[in-house]
């Protein structure tokens, strides 16, 4: 247990690499990370503004977005038409992030698409106050030296039928410690689904769940400000450098509204919370459940479908944000779900896209090419080698393999990598203290300008 108790204690070290691993995880490996609130009425209006990392980034509990650039236009689906925002469930807004009180027990939970990107989503987004300590599956804490950096990285094991029902009584030691850690104040992150899936679909939650928050609860003595805050992900492309993320936070859940059932009957209690954080994080993502016969086929026919579902729903821009992407496409997946079976299957992949590229862009390929270079030969050694590394590790299951390549790339090889740079430099100007910091700066213009190069080729 003095692992376990270890987590919930402050750690400098930790707090230095999170800011590390926030910025390259921001403004390297992702283009734009949007953070937005679900505000569940029936106005009128869209996802609202977007800006390009360099902005307030995700550090306030205001929430905001990041990307690489100047600041994009203003978003809105206009007029008070029935459909604007996103279905009936509400619209995407910013800057409306209301989340508890530091020191309030919180359990946040999440849908779980990507593997070790999905923590470290919620890691960068929450408010720096808020320092999380995840559960995670017990198989991963065999080796000793692998459980040492889990716990350091205030990762807890939780046990499930198949690694033994010898071991489950090993879960009872950590639902007290969960108690105690929401109590310091620590949020304790969970993914309710019990695994990852594999696409743009979100699994049933399962009662382990509830059963985590209610025993934390009830190590407390049943506060009433106990909460679950749903939250939800939503990708652009699963892995790959330069893709954009969007980040919901949707309405918090008392956990006092369930605990007169707990106390009569804690198996309804479970199955009513499980039910009720189901239905939450199904607010805030895209849910193609349609059977995988043909989920392939519907998330390709999404994206030719956009612009006309765009127009239903009186948004009339020509280009949208990721967070505008996301509410037209499940607005899309509503129409889906009230077809009938015949109109369902009638549904045939779409036509092969050609990408069109214009004039601008390749101007500004022209000129920015020589600086892309110096990225490439500067950058290649640490980035391809993450990639290739990444590919082999998650050959088996794909949905492990963006996480894997940031922290191979990023973490790992580019640590190495600047490391000998800056000695390389000090080397041959040992006196030019001042000028290592625009050396570096120019390193990183240099490796995102071929990043995104990359990105526009593929």
């Amino acid at each position: 247990m003095n692992a376990y108790k270890k987590v919930a204690r402050f750690s400098l070290p930790y707090l230095i690499l999170r800011e590390y691993f926030r910025f390259s995880f921001i403004f390297i490996y992702y283009r734009k990370f949007y953070i937005r609130t679900m505000v569940e009425d029936s106005g009128s209006g869209g996802s609202g503004g977007d800006c390009d990392n360099g902005g307030n980034g995700s550090s306030g509990s205001s929430g905001g977005d990041c990307g690489n650039g100047s600041g994009g236009g203003s978003g809105g689906s206009g007029g008070d038409k029935p459909n604007s925002g996103i279905l009936s469930n509400g619209r995407l807004v910013k800057g409306a992030v209301s989340l508890p009180p530091k020191g309030t027990p919180i359990i946040v939970i999440s849908n779980h698409q990507n593997g070790l990107t999905d923590a470290l989503l919620i890691l960068f987004a929450l408010p720096r106050h808020f320092i999380p300590v995840y559960l995670a599956r017990a198989d991963i804490f065999k080796k000793k030296i692998i459980a040492r950096i889990l716990y350091f990285f205030r990762i807890l094991p939780i046990f499930r039928m198949r690694d033994g029902r010898e071991n489950l009584n090993g879960n009872e030691k950590i639902f007290r410690e969960a108690g105690n850690i929401v109590k310091k104040g620590f949020p304790i992150c969970l993914f309710p689904e019990g695994k990852h899936q594999e696409g743009h679909w979100f699994g049933p939650v399962k009662k382990g769940f509830a059963r985590i928050a209610f025993q934390a609860a009830e190590a407390l003595n049943f506060p009433d400000n106990f909460t679950i805050v749903p939250v939800g992900n939503h990708y652009e492309k699963y892995h790959g450098y330069r893709g954009s993320i969007v980040f919901v936070y949707g309405k918090p859940i008392a956990l006092s509204n369930y605990y007169k059932a707990y106390q009569e009957n804690p198996q309804q209690a479970f199955a009513m919370l499980a039910r009720d954080a189901e239905v939450a994080i199904n607010k805030l993502i895209l849910n193609i459940n349609v059977g995988e016969d043909k989920y392939k086929i519907l998330d390709a026919t999404r994206e030719v479908e956009r612009p006309r579902m765009a127009k239903e729903m009186g948004i009339t821009k020509r280009r949208f944000s990721l967070p505008e992407k996301l509410q037209i496409d499940r607005y899309y997946m509503e129409q889906i779900r009230a077809m009938s079976a015949d109109e369902l299957n009638a549904i045939n992949p779409p036509p092969l896209q050609t990408k069109r590229v214009g004039l601008w862009r390749i101007i500004a390929w022209i000129f920015l090419s020589p600086v892309a270079l110096i990225g490439f030969l500067l950058n290649a050694p640490s980035v391809l080698l993450g990639e290739h590394l990444a590919k082999r590790l998650s050959h088996s299951n794909k949905m492990l393999r963006s996480g894997i390549e940031y922290v191979a790339s990023e973490i790992l090889f580019t640590t190495i990598l600047y490391l000998v740079y800056t000695v390389l430099f000090f080397v041959f100007f040992p006196f030019s203290l001042w000028w290592y910091l625009p050396f570096l700066a120019l390193l990183l213009i240099c490796k995102i300008t071929w990043l995104e190069f990359r990105c526009s080729a593929s």
